[in-house]
């Protein structure tokens, strides 16, 4: 009996010990040049421990059960090892990947994750081949201390007493009532306590600094706690009745109708190049000198001032972008191939219906996160992935061909369209992502500077090619970000102005030149764009015509995996999923932010949950 109760508790100690340790490396590894104090590590540390206790109870829980059967039947060490082995197989991967991704994602490892595992070598992509090498490594040395901190645990003498069955009848009784009560202490532990919250990453938040409040979750309790709710997303926006919130949404204005809407085009059947730009956030678009060509371009057409991304992954992104759809925190929509994918509304589908030839062009892997599928699915009649580039174009980019070579796949395609018939191309740039190697160097010192300023070289030549075409004259060219970026921001406006994405309306086929400074999402491309071909758009139920006179409650929504942002004319909020509350405002009612970001995303499930 004191054997077990000594190899529980342990076990329980050690676990806890990892996930401390895992901080400490987290804080190391990511911490550096944010000013934190020895306060906020202590703070970190001690505000953490209730996740670290929570998750440390859930793997003692295995190894209770394991003892608990060892009161009336042998159990050889050899069991003790396969599970501690499992188990810093599992920790060791967690901490190690939750610590490298935050550098890229800014949230701690979620449920997110498994929406990229199906293609490994994109995931990888990112990063240079000695990253990789060195993250296996410690990931390797990681699970390897974890098992041998465990071993220690159970020494030879516990672990002959265990595996030799010498109790008689009473002594496991006993033993087993013993041992219940110390279940009933893990229960309590994992639970969280005793109040009537159960166990969450929201317990654990003590800061208005998102950092210090993400390095304080526990990651594997994170990722397993993100898994329970994601199969159930309609209840996590389950704010109102249906009666109030019809009234709540009404008040956000919210129609796609386009009524008196002004007019840019000298044709409402122009070609259509649509240009997604990987990555291109605000934060490079306003850097001196990383990209003239693409503010030239804007001069020279209509720039969208206060433009925002939905949401801040390309396969968000894309279907925000193209299908006018709203983003959510705990799904990818386009990897629902059977269940919604088939059935959204997308401009290239009203375009292919109003008699447009599509085209989709990208060059990497366009069959990652289910591109291709949900393209062809939603309008594009032909795609084209790296595999339909010639040999010689394929390079040392993990991602695919640089961007020059997609640029002039996309020129040759425009050459050869029947000058009679409306067309409507879109390419997905690559090259502007980690690990920002180019064939460029004009801003050879600063690496993340450069991948944009190449991504301007390729857009000023592709412009400058294209209007020497007959088709230019027709043609209006949509250029708009997949996602923003976090770029040089400071922490305290990061969360909403990592959001900010130029939009750029240019080509023959407008009338004028100018800005629109009116707040708006890049779903809203949807509704503005076929508003300007004078094609209906009823279907897209939450992308608003931005030139319409029912444009009269201009705002922008983003969301992420912990959290929502509501900006508009007056400021900006953040909605924390987590404790579901406001965790930051930037110059915005805080109230009527908060009611109307429940409202929005209410609604936004409701029409995921919809039937096609």
């Amino acid at each position: 009996m004191k054997i077990r109760t000594l190899l529980l508790f342990r076990f329980f100690l050690a676990s806890v010990l990892i996930g401390i340790v895992a901080k400490v490396i987290f804080l190391l590894y990511n911490g550096m040049g944010k000013g934190l104090t020895v306060g906020d590590w202590w703070d970190i540390l001690w505000n953490g421990l209730p996740l670290d206790l929570s998750f440390s109870g859930y793997l003692s829980a295995v190894l209770w059960l394991i003892l608990l059967a060892g009161y009336w039947i042998g159990i050889h060490r050899s069991v003790f090892y396969i599970y501690f082995a499992f188990t810093a197989l599992l920790q060791g991967i967690i901490y190690i990947v939750d610590t490298c991704l935050f550098s890229f994602w800014n949230f701690k490892i979620d449920a997110t994750i498994f929406n990229y595992l199906d293609s490994p070598a994109e995931v990888v992509a990112s990063v240079s081949t000695t990253y990789v090498v060195v993250g296996i490594t410690c990931i390797l040395a990681t699970i390897t201390a974890i098992f041998f901190l465990y071993r220690l645990t159970l020494s030879k003498y516990m672990a002959e007493r265990l595996a030799a069955l010498r109790l008689g009848m009473m002594k496991r009784i006993l033993g087993t009532v013993v041992h219940l009560v110390w279940g009933g202490l893990l229960f309590l532990c994992i639970r969280g306590g005793t109040d009537v919250s159960t166990a969450n990453p929201g317990m654990v938040y003590f800061s208005e600094n998102a950092f210090l409040n993400s390095a304080a979750v526990n990651p594997a309790f994170n990722l397993f706690y993100s898994l329970s709710k994601i199969k159930d997303f309609s209840e996590r926006a389950n704010y109102f009745k249906p009666e109030e919130l019809a009234e709540k949404y009404a008040a956000l204005e919210i129609n796609t109708e386009s009524r008196n809407t002004k007019p840019l085009l000298h044709t409402q059947r122009p070609n259509i190049v649509l240009i997604i730009l990987e990555g291109c956030g605000r934060t490079f678009y306003d850097i001196p000198n990383v990209m003239p060509n693409l503010k030239a371009v804007a001069a020279e057409g209509i720039e969208f001032t206060n433009c925002y991304a939905n949401s801040f992954r390309t396969d968000r992104g894309v279907v925000c972008t193209l299908s006018g759809y709203p983003s959510y925190p705990d799904v990818s929509v386009m990897k629902l191939t059977d269940s919604k994918v088939a059935g959204l509304p997308s401009i290239a589908r009203s375009l292919s219906n109003a008699g447009y030839d599509t085209e989709f062009i990208y060059g990497g892997d366009i069959n990652f996160t289910n591109t291709n599928g949900y393209l062809l699915s939603t309008g594009y009649r032909r795609t084209f992935g790296e595999t339909d580039f010639p040999s010689e174009q394929h390079n040392d980019s993990k991602w695919g061909v640089h961007d020059e070579y997609a640029f002039a796949k996309t020129l040759h395609h425009i050459e050869q369209k029947d000058t009679l018939n409306p067309w409507m191309l879109t390419l997905l740039t690559l090259s502007s992502h980690e690990p920002w190697e180019v064939p460029y160097s004009r801003i050879a010192d600063k690496p993340t500077e450069n991948s944009f300023a190449y991504l301007d070289h390729c857009i000023g030549n592709f412009i400058q090619q294209l209007k020497k075409l007959e088709a230019w004259k027709n043609t209006l060219v949509v250029m708009i970000p997949d996602h923003g970026n976090s770029y040089r921001l400071t922490e305290e406006t990061m969360m909403v102005e990592k959001n900010r994405i130029p939009l750029i309306f240019v080509g023959g086929a407008l009338t004028e030149s100018g800005t629109v400074e009116v707040v708006c999402n890049q779903s809203d491309l949807a509704a503005t764009l076929l508003g300007q071909l004078g094609i209906n758009h009823d279907e897209f139920k939450m992308s608003r015509d931005v030139l319409s006179e029912t444009y009269t409650f201009p705002f922008a929504i983003n969301s992420w995996s912990q959290g929502i942002v509501m900006t508009d004319a007056m400021g900006s909020t953040i909605f924390d999923l987590n404790t579901k509350k406001v965790s930051k405002t930037l110059d915005a009612p805080v109230a009527t932010h908060s009611e109307n970001i429940k409202a929005y995303m209410q609604k936004a499930y409701e029409l995921l949950d919809a039937k096609n």
